[in-house]
């Protein structure tokens, strides 16, 4: 059976049970949040873009989200920019169970 994929979650070829969240970010937001926009998935996060603090607070809610630890979640690609690229290590779920527990549509 082939599972659903979705455009800003998918399987990270080079890494079994690992994948890859494409995320926008919002900051200085009145509440920390996660949700879907057209095929975008998008991260409403209230702590400022400054030293790393709306880096930290994004894998901190992810990794409160799918539920796994913080230390499973890095960011691969755009450390300053509001688009960003996660590698999410979660080798006990697949693909479907990620997207999932983010509440995306598929």
């Amino acid at each position: 059976m082939r599972e659903k994929g979705n455009k800003s979650v998918t399987v990270d070829p080079n890494h079994l049970g690992s994948y890859i969240v494409k995320i926008n970010v919002k900051t200085n937001s009145k509440r920390n949040r996660i949700y879907q926009d057209g095929e975008m998935l998008r991260v409403d996060i209230n702590s400022p873009p400054v030293k790393g603090k709306a880096n930290n607070s994004i894998i901190k809610l992810l990794s409160k989200t799918i539920g796994i630890s913080k230390s499973s979640i890095s960011i691969i690609r755009g450390h300053t920019s509001h688009t960003k690229i996660f590698l999410i290590k979660a080798p006990d779920m697949t693909i479907q169970q990620v997207i999932d527990k983010l509440d995306l549509e598929n």
